[in-house]
């Protein structure tokens, strides 16, 4: 039964009969000002009454934790500890078990453990770790000791008994004086301790000081062959240790003449019971058939004879471990091996039927008892790793012989289970086997579970997966078998796995939509919170980096939310969420949230030491900062996955030295590129993942296009854009379009651009690419805006971002922060929102911004702009009205780094602020009027600069500079036109003009001559009575005499 282990294990023994050792209760007390006191000494020299005694005398109940050989599994360990501290703290949560994922962070998780455990005790406890040697020779406690100590509360103190002294990790405790000892030289009783032990167990023999004298020097003070002095007739001749006897050789001799001085009865019953570890009354009644067992156990702890006492719901005793081993060996002479193995295999179907799987697996394998060992593991396995045992269930399964072990395919499978988080690649190999087994043996059950399994394995791995194919090959059948078996808990774990392999082999496969839908019902509908959770994840991954639907991404995410973010979700899940969100915030490029949820998952990753998801946290953490251009924080994170990979995971390999390749790309070393990325195919081949290979291949094709090898690029993107759309890969598809456009772009060759841009941005709303660089995307937003392509989509590109636009860009198109108008009526646009400009408290920042456009926007003088805003103040009061009034307009620009002041100079700032008269002047200088390409320059011309203003000398100034420019360009035009006899578009033009400014009588004097071209004499009479008629009307005087000589000759001409 395991709460007789319990009871054994938690509970300190008693002992009737203990002799206070004042001499080392001084020592003890001293040693007890330090958190960690270790007393060590050989078997039976009294280490656990002397302690006993002492926590006895001082009046404190200790915390106590008896080491065996199930503590040789840190998972047992840990489990138990958890056990001694919910007695002392029940209302308290269970503390966390040492489950696969923290395998690969132990020491952590053991720090964390620790200090939670400690936290918990009540003030003054002492914890006693006893008989610590049993957990083993290669005991993996002995390194985590220096961990598990580290923190030990004031309040709390640690008493470690063992046969041996301190391990060399604990010698920085023992040189501080953290740790103190007590060892063999203080345990040995002295001749005054062993005359009051004398006394104390009233022997009717007196002894002399001589003879005391003589017992000391032939026991040297040893406590166990003491007692077993004192009980051996006093006649016998006393053997000396020093004679060349071990210690265990006096103690079986004393113990062997008192042996023979029992009764055949207890003889029989200390002989059979000798194979329990802890014996508890009814299971020894049951193994020795005598109804007489408690009488023998309590007279042998009575007489403190190498019997020890426990108390709890029902009394427990033990052997001394000297004296157990006595017996061990007194049964294999006496009864035999056989009867010997008979009564352990018979002592172990009794500690099965009452529940104490542990102990009796230990039985079985003493007793070479394969048979039954194998029974107890296939009934069993199951809830040995629901408790974390992990390395327990495979210790018990490798001792079982070779032969058995290969012809059993559940062996296989739990060795499988075992290995999946900890060596997925030896898991995969342990299912593969135990699915052969299976088939031939025609094992349903065993072959569907090990199925599933070897799926599992491939997606921890992260490894090759080409050798998914003859899985999914058999999934056919397993879908038979898995219906004929008829259970809701298999189908869903098939489903599961039926999708994991064909999303990471076979994506384009027939039945992936479909087992897309299952694994979605399971997440939101399943029984197992593991699989959901494991499901979604995958799910999200799917929908993110495979098929682009991020609008179900969305949903899943909002989905999970009040599952994984519930304060009670363990560690793991907390971990996977982070994982799941950086995923999704990472491809539609929400940096913040993407990097908050980095930096929180690999915080608690370090903290909990579960360090599964930290690869993919370190991936994210290279993708999100290569893609913003952060080079300095990407060799961070790449340092950072480099070590975190394991020499199998060939995907995260392969990834990573793509992720190389992209950072080379950003500090323009093209060798490195061509190295890291050939690397980086070799390793995604290996693999034989579609999307990673093509993931990576899109990358290879940019560099090919950065080489100039053009047909190779070409042919690799058509390549990859065939497979991604065969396997509805719209992530992928949007990847094959960007290096190809991107050559189109920075070839100058914008048509061929423009052709592909509906596909780029209408294929899949993703906002992340692989070797991503601003400069480029800032070319495809500013080509898509400016041809109204996915506007409203390329803008939010533009904003997650934080895209500036292209040098030679000025169309008012692009999602500036902040729009100014001055061409006609003033405006200010905020995030397209207009900000109104009446009102007192505005106005001083308004005019501000009017007039530092007026002297040019960029780089003027701080003195120019306080002279015209504040002519009258005296001193330094303009130049504090200006500091005063630049802040004013960042606050209404909502922008500080909208404006710059620095140096004497103030200047609106381009990459934040677009001014349409900056657009036009630009269009106007860069584009020749013979090209006819100025449409876009004259829409932005609404009207005269500031029109309706006060004016004053900067603002008149550039109005009339601007005015000139339009006047001029639009002539330019028309004359050009008319040099081609292109009379219609000439007219246009000039109409155009007129628009704008009906009061330019150059437009009237185009206009004349171009109807006189066609022969439109009624049209030539119309519009110089509309020039006529505005300028007196307007300006109250009469067209200008060029005007009317051409009027003149016009009709003259046409008259004749």
């Amino acid at each position: 039964m395991e709460k007789t282990h319990l009871l054994s294990k938690l509970t300190p023994p008693t002992y009737s009969l203990s002799f206070d050792r004042t001499r080392l209760f001084v020592k003890i007390e001293h040693s007890l000002e330090q958190p960690v006191t270790w007393i060590s000494g050989p078997a039976g020299a009294g280490k656990t009454t002397l302690v006993l005694s002492y926590l006895k005398h001082k009046e404190i109940s200790p915390l106590w934790f008896q080491i065996d050989e199930s503590d040789s599994d840190l998972s047992s360990f840990f489990y138990h500890l958890g056990l001694l501290a919910q007695q002392h703290a029940p209302e308290q949560p269970t503390l966390a078990q040492l489950t696969p994922e923290y395998l690969h962070g132990i020491p952590v998780f053991a720090r964390n453990f620790a200090r939670d455990f400690y936290n918990r005790l009540p003030p003054g406890s002492v914890l006693i770790f006893d008989n610590f040697q049993d957990a083993g020779a290669d005991n993996p406690l002995d390194s985590l000791l220096p961990i598990i100590l580290a923190d030990i509360p004031s309040t709390v103190r640690v008493v470690i008994l063992s046969r041996s002294v301190p391990p060399d990790d604990l010698t920085p405790m023992l040189t501080s004086g953290v740790l103190q000892t007590l060892n063999w030289q203080h345990l040995q009783f002295t001749e005054e301790e062993i005359d009051g032990l004398i006394r104390l167990r009233n022997t009717t023999q007196p002894f002399s000081k001589t003879e005391i004298a003589n017992l000391h020097q032939s026991t040297q003070g040893w406590a166990a062959s003491l007692v077993l002095m004192l009980e051996r007739p006093f006649d016998k001749e006393l053997p000396l240790i020093s004679e060349g006897r071990s210690k265990e050789t006096i103690f079986e001799f004393y113990a062997n003449d008192l042996f023979q001085l029992a009764s055949d009865e207890v003889k029989s019953f200390l002989l059979k019971t000798a194979v329990l570890q802890n014996i508890d009354i009814d299971v020894a009644e049951k193994l020795t058939d005598n109804k007489n067992s408690k009488n023998i156990l309590d007279d042998m702890a009575q007489r403190n004879y190498f019997t020890i006492k426990r108390f709890g719901s029902s009394a427990n005793f033990q052997y001394h471990p000297l004296f157990r081993e006595f017996l061990l060996t007194q049964a294999m002479h006496l009864l035999g091996k056989d009867q010997l193995t008979e009564t352990q295999s018979k002592a172990a179907e009794i500690l099965l039927n009452q529940g104490d799987v542990t102990h009796a697996a230990e039985l079985l394998r003493q007793a070479g008892d394969w048979d039954g060992l194998l029974a107890l593991i296939l009934q069993h396995a199951q809830s040995i790793l629901d408790k974390g045992h992990f390395s327990t269930l495979r210790n018990w399964i490798t001792s079982l012989p070779k032969k058995m072990q290969m012809h059993n395919s559940w062996l296989y499978y739990w060795q499988g289970t075992i290995e999946i988080t900890i060596n997925p690649i030896a898991a995969i190999n342990y299912f593969q086997n135990a699915y052969r087994l299976a088939q031939r043996q025609n094992d349903p059950l065993t072959q569907v579970l090990s199925w599933c399994g070897a799926i599992n394995a491939y997606a921890y791995s992260w490894g090759e997966v080409k050798t998914l194919d003859k899985w999914i090959a058999d999934l056919e059948p397993i879908l038979a078998i898995t219906q004929q078996i008829a259970d809701p808990t298999i189908q869903e774990q098939v489903d599961y796995a039926a999708y994991l392999a064909l999303m990471y082999r076979q994506p384009q496969h027939v039945k992936m939509k479909e087992y897309e839908e299952k694994v979605w019902d399971i997440v939101l509908h399943g029984d197992n919170f593991q699989t959901r959770i494991q499901a979604a994840s995958q799910l999200l991954f799917y929908l993110t980096w495979w098929s682009g639907d991020f609008d179900k991404a969305e949903i899943l995410v909002q989905t999970m939310q009040p599952i994984m973010e519930h304060p009670d979700a363990p560690p793991l899940v907390k971990l996977t969420w982070h994982s799941m969100l950086s995923s999704y915030y990472g491809s539609v490029f929400k940096a913040d949230e993407c990097e908050k949820n980095i930096l929180m998952g690999i915080a608690l990753s370090d903290k909990t030491g579960i360090y599964i998801w930290k690869p993919w946290l370190y991936l994210k953490g290279c993708f999100l900062n290569l893609q913003k251009g952060n080079t300095k924080e990407s060799a961070y994170y790449l340092e950072h996955l480099y070590r975190a990979m394991r020499p199998e995971d060939l995907l995260n390999q392969a990834i990573y030295y793509h992720f190389q390749a992209w950072y080379h790309l950003h500090v323009n070393n093209i060798d490195g590129v061509r190295e890291n990325v050939t690397i980086a195919r070799k390793l995604a081949g290996d693999a034989g993942n579609t999307i990673v290979e093509i993931f990576i291949d899109a990358g290879y094709a940019k560099y090919l296009f950065l080489t100039g090898e053009i047909a190779n690029a070409m042919k690799l993107v058509h390549t990859i854009r065939k497979k991604s759309l065969n396997i509805g890969a719209k992530t992928m598809t949007f990847l094959s379009y960007v290096p190809e456009a991107d050559y189109y772009l920075t070839s100058d060759d914008q048509q061929s651009c423009l052709r592909l841009l509906p596909d780029l941005f209408n294929i899949t709303k993703t906002y992340s690419a692989i070797w991503w660089r601003d400069q480029e995307f800032s070319g495809f937003c500013a080509l898509a805006l400016e041809n109204d392509i996915a506007s409203e989509y390329v803008k939010e590109i533009i904003a997650r971002h934080k895209l500036r636009p292209p040098v030679d860009f000025n169309n008012d198109t692009w999602p500036y922060p902040v729009k100014i108008y001055t061409l006609g009526q003033f405006r200010i646009l905020i995030d397209n929102e207009a900000v109104k400009s009446s009102g007192k408290v505005q106005k001083k920042p308004l005019e501000l911004i009017k007039t530092l456009i007026a002297f040019g926007g960029r780089d003027v003088r701080d003195a120019l702009v306080a002279e015209a805003l504040w002519p009258d103040a005296e001193g330094d009061a303009a130049y504090d009205c200006l500091r005063t009034t630049v802040k004013r307009v960042r606050k209404l620009l909502n922008e500080k780094e909208a404006i710059g002041f620095s140096d004497g100079k103030l200047g609106l700032n381009p990459e934040y602020c677009w001014v349409d008269i900056w657009a036009f002047e630009h269009m106007l200088s860069t584009t020749d009027p013979a090209d006819m390409q100025l449409d876009k320059a004259f829409k932005l011309y609404h009207g005269n600069f500031l029109d309706g203003e006060p004016d004053n000398y900067p603002v008149l100034s550039t109005r009339e500079r601007l005015r000139q420019k339009f006047t001029n360009t639009i002539r330019q035009m028309g004359i050009n036109l008319e040099k081609e006899c292109r009379w219609q578009q000439a007219i246009d033009i000039y109409q155009l003009g007129l628009q704008v400014d009906d009061l330019v009588e150059i437009f009237y004097q185009g206009l004349m001559h171009c109807y006189y071209q066609l022969g439109l004499n009624t049209e030539l009479k119309k519009v110089y009575q509309h020039c006529h008629q505005l300028l007196d009307n307007k300006l109250g005087v009469a067209p200008s005499s060029e005007t009317n000589n051409l009027y003149q000759q016009l009709t003259s001409s046409r008259a004749k």
